[in-house]
């Protein structure tokens, strides 16, 4: 997105150059133009959808520039731009941004929020097993491949007394998906374990005992309520930043609060309280400061008692999965378990595969080492198993590697070090994506009315230094003196009584309060200031404008429309936007008879000349 400065007559305008392309169903590269304006709140219509033949980081810029040219929108005006996070975009070397900024050298350039939220968390997912989101996935496909099964399912739903909701399908590209999918699942526990039982009893498969082997472990509930309390996160995060409101100035604040969140679930207290005023400076891989594991925050999650783990036989597996062993099975699992026990009590897992082969491995190895320190006698190679002899030896080999391997493999342990590693990601990705090193970070704090009511800073010295374009269109010195005398409007003009209420009031109500004051004569009081905390009320935070219009172009050509011409597309896309934007309909708009006249001269289905510049 390309921030554009525009006054007339010190009423400040922004022209949001939304530089985001993709592909329709037609497979032709897009980028669209759109023009946003600030008048008290943060609106946005599209200016132009263009066809981009390169889609290389040159032709873009190229295809941009020129069509700012062509619109006759002065370089020099362009306060910020937002985009994607891809490397066409901000990549280190020949990006769009960077050749934006070489070429406008005021220009601020922020990588959307979203985009960044969204990479900080699947980098941190997936430090998780990969086997919760194959479940996930492959719970979804079940029921979304086959009516027969969503019948099926909503009798378990009904038996349950549980919301007949559908299972959700993670979305691949969605931001917000994941954790509404696990908190469905988490809904539906209950009548999915009771369907999956009842369907492998009846198709005893490897794929309907693999989903019903992962709902009766019990990590997979562990992993579920744990996504849904840590992606929450993550997930108001980003629904914050999609909103069309200025929100650059409460950026680093949200980011900010949220990595001290993050670090305080598994680093100690003192040491993240040590960073409050500069979280960025955390580090989250000093493990010397990390909570001891069972001490991790996880939310809600509920761990379970889980003592053994062995392999089963399949047909063991089997019988406890589909027989009576079933409750039997789990209730084992919740207890503290005897080294007597049987091994048919002993629960599975599919979680951990590496470090449980790795402690089979020691387990292994100590009991051969066992029997042969003890000198317990060897059976023959073809010795029947009811040989005294290879029975004791058995006992004792099963004996020992039993205990080695309960030492050796920690599942819930294994579980918080997840956990761990979830968090620590996490906090080192938000540090590495977000940058905070402009000076206009320094500067947009003044939006904040608590600061303005204080005169924090004093001057608007710093906002001119940084952007010297607004000196072609106030008066700085004016500018410094509407800034100090605004703070003489009364509480009572912003419906407050006392001054600590500043501190939570929205800023874009306290900055159209103070510009909609006037003389005593009817002129307004701050024109000046108006252009320059508008210029910052404009800065870009986020590409959602961008995605929501590409939405609208899914809508505008589906499938069954491929053949509409760009044009048309572009035509359509404005009336649907100037509507929805001015809050009419159809019914509601007047239409000139100058464009009923002109309506008439056109030919239904006629061919439209296709144009490069177009």
């Amino acid at each position: 997105m390309l921030f554009y400065l525009k006054t007339t007559d010190f009423l400040i305008r922004e022209i949001i150059i939304i530089n985001f392309f993709g592909a329709d169903v037609s497979t032709k590269n897009k980028m669209a133009v759109v023009l946003s304006f600030w008048d008290g709140k943060l609106n946005s219509e599209m200016l132009k959808m263009k066809r981009v033949k390169d889609a290389t980081a040159e032709g873009l810029f190229t295809a941009l520039i020129a069509e700012l040219a062509k619109s006759k929108i002065p370089e020099s005006r362009m306060v910020g731009f937002s985009a994607d996070t891809c490397n066409t975009m901000f990549g280190e070397r020949n990006s769009v941004s960077q050749k934006l900024r070489a070429q406008i050298p005021h220009l601020l350039t922020v990588k959307c929020s979203c985009h960044s939220c969204h990479l900080c968390s699947s980098k941190a997912f997936a430090m998780l097993p990969a086997l919760i989101e194959e479940f996930l996935r492959l719970l979804s496909a079940f029921f979304t491949s086959s009516y027969k099964n969503k019948d099926e399912f909503a009798e378990f739903q009904e038996f349950c007394e549980t919301a007949a909701h559908s299972i959700l399908k993670p979305g691949l590209t969605r931001w917000l998906t994941l954790q509404p999918c696990a908190a469905r699942v988490l809904e539906q526990y209950n009548p999915l374990l009771l369907f999956f039982t009842s369907l492998v009893s009846e198709k005893p498969n490897d794929s309907n005992m693999k989903m019903l082997s992962l709902l009766k472990d019990p990590f997979t509930k562990c992993y579920l309520e744990f996504l849904v309390y840590a992606l929450e996160k993550f997930n108001k995060f980003n629904a914050t930043f999609q909103n069309n409101q200025p929100l650059l100035h409460e950026l680093q604040d949200y980011v900010n609060h949220l990595i001290l969140d993050l670090s305080r679930s598994f680093m100690d207290g003192a040491y993240v309280d040590s960073f409050k005023s500069s979280p960025l400076k955390i580090d989250p891989k000093k493990d010397e400061r990390f909570l001891p594991l069972r001490s991790i925050h996880v939310g809600k999650c509920k761990m379970p008692i889980v003592h053994s783990f062995f392999s089963l036989s399949k047909i063991e597996y089997l019988q406890i999965l589909i027989g009576l062993k079933a409750s039997q099975a789990i209730t084992d699992c919740q207890q503290p378990r005897a080294i007597s026990d049987p091994a048919e009590k002993q629960y599975f897992t599919l979680y951990f595969p590496k470090e449980k082969e790795e402690a089979e491995k020691k387990a292994k190895k100590f009991a051969l080492d066992y029997v042969k320190s003890n000198l317990i006698p060897v059976p023959d190679k073809n010795s029947l198993p009811t040989d005294p002899i290879r029975k004791n030896y058995d006992s004792v080999f099963q004996s020992a590697f039993n205990q080695e391997f309960e030492r050796s493999f920690h599942p819930i342990d294994n579980f918080f070090l997840s956990v761990r590693n979830f968090y620590a990601k996490a906090v080192y990705e938000f540090k590495t994506r977000f940058n905070f090193e402009d000076d206009v970070y320094k500067i947009l704090p003044i939006l904040k009315p608590k600061n303005a009511r204080k005169l924090s800073p004093q001057s608007l010295s710093c906002l001119f230094t940084r952007y010297p374009i607004l000196r072609d269109h106030v008066n700085e010195d004016d500018a410094d003196n509407e800034w100090r005398a605004h703070v003489n409007l009364s509480c009572d003009y912003f419906n407050v009584s006392e001054d600590f209420e500043f501190h939570n009031m929205d800023a874009e109500f306290y900055w159209n309060r103070v510009f909609s004051s006037k003389s005593p004569s009817g002129e307004i009081r701050f024109p000046n200031l108006k252009v320059c905390i508008s210029l910052l009320l404009t800065l870009p935070f986020s590409n959602a404008a961008a995605e929501r219009f590409f939405s609208h172009m899914k809508d505008t050509k589906p499938p069954k429309k491929n053949g509409l011409h760009d044009k048309s597309v572009d035509a359509v896309m404005k009336g649907k936007i100037w509507l929805k934007s001015n809050g009419a309909n159809a019914g509601s708009v007047t239409i000139p008879d100058s464009l009923l006249q002109l309506s008439k001269t056109v030919k239904t289905n006629a061919a439209i000349v296709s144009s490069d510049s177009d």
